[in-house]
């Protein structure tokens, strides 16, 4: 049965995780939380061995939060919301699967497509998506979604990044634990990375960048960094690219989700430096679309008052 389509099949990991908990696995099909390792789930139930209580979201959210009835369903509610419209994406078990060979699909001739909704309605750079393009990292497929390209180390695709462009927001991660990225270095001078950026998705990820181009070449001109999507909030993925790294900049939304994840990375990782990145708005790509209407407002204001001078 699929999970997290409304409040009666809620998998109780995923909620958990999405309100930044820390969960690990405890047997085949069971996890339990780090902070309270008596706390069992499995699937949309919990036993709470210590306490000797157990149930399903609402009593977990209760107990463990002490929420009340109304907090309780506004919190699901907005967690049910996060996973259709694929603002969060729960973390998989990490399992051995065989390699899956990637083949890209790419609808010809649709960098204009491309254009027209991250440029004119994401308001990205344009010079952003040539690049991207042009160094196959990015294309749209036959379905009219917008495909950001994931690759190892050697260059090789091992997932994607899907974004809807329709009326329903849809973003989906086809690697095992792999998020998109961008790194601004010399590799033949210093092959190793030790400051990180993550995001929850490429879009708000490359509206930072355009956001603070001159902030982060002044500030990183003699080191190097990586910019990473995490997909959401997926630890997971923040774990494989942690190697070397010495300072990481959460630049997550600017919700409790994201606070929470914060909180989480700082607590688990202490030998690492951790730096929250706000937004000013929910997230990056909102402050950046705030900025281009507020020069498309200063635009026509000057037009105007020339108009009128020129009388």
């Amino acid at each position: 049965m699929e999970m997290n389509t409304d409040r009666s099949n809620i998998n109780l990991k995923d909620l958990l995780e999405y309100l930044g908990e820390d969960i690990i696995p405890h047997g085949r099909r069971h996890f339990k939380l780090r902070k309270h390792d008596s706390l069992i789930i499995s699937g949309n139930k919990f036993y709470w061995n210590s306490k000797g209580i157990g149930g399903n979201y609402f009593s977990l959210l209760k107990e463990l939060y002490g929420l009340n009835n109304k907090e309780i369903w506004k919190t699901t509610q907005s967690f049910l919301d996060a996973v259709e419209y694929g603002d969060f994406i729960p973390s998989k078990t990490k399992v051995d699967k065989e390699k899956i060979e990637y083949k890209i699909y790419e609808k010809k001739n649709k960098l204009d497509d491309i254009k027209e909704y991250l440029c004119e309605k994401r308001g990205i750079n344009p010079e952003f998506i040539d690049s991207l393009y042009y160094n196959k990292l990015l294309y749209m497929d036959y379905k009219e979604n917008i495909i950001f390209v994931i690759k190892d180390k050697n260059e090789k695709a091992i997932g994607e990044e899907i974004i809807g462009t329709g009326n329903i927001k849809y973003r989906r991660n086809t690697s095992e634990s792999k998020g998109f990225n961008i790194t601004r270095r010399d590799i033949n001078k210093n092959p190793k990375v030790n400051n990180l950026y993550v995001f929850e998705g490429t879009i708000d990820m490359l509206s930072y960048i355009q956001l603070f181009q001159k902030e982060i070449n002044d500030k990183w001109k003699d080191e190097n960094v990586r910019f990473l999507t995490l997909s959401g909030l997926r630890e997971d993925i923040f774990e494989n690219y942690i190697e070397d790294i010495k300072n990481v900049y959460v630049c997550t939304d600017n919700d409790v989700a994201g606070d929470n994840f914060f909180k989480k990375l700082e607590a688990k990782y202490q030998d690492i430096n951790f730096y929250r990145e706000k937004s000013i708005e929910k997230d990056w790509n909102d402050d950046l679309q705030k900025l281009k209407t507020k020069e498309k407002e200063n635009v026509w204001v000057k037009n105007e008052n020339k108009e009128v001078m020129e009388r």
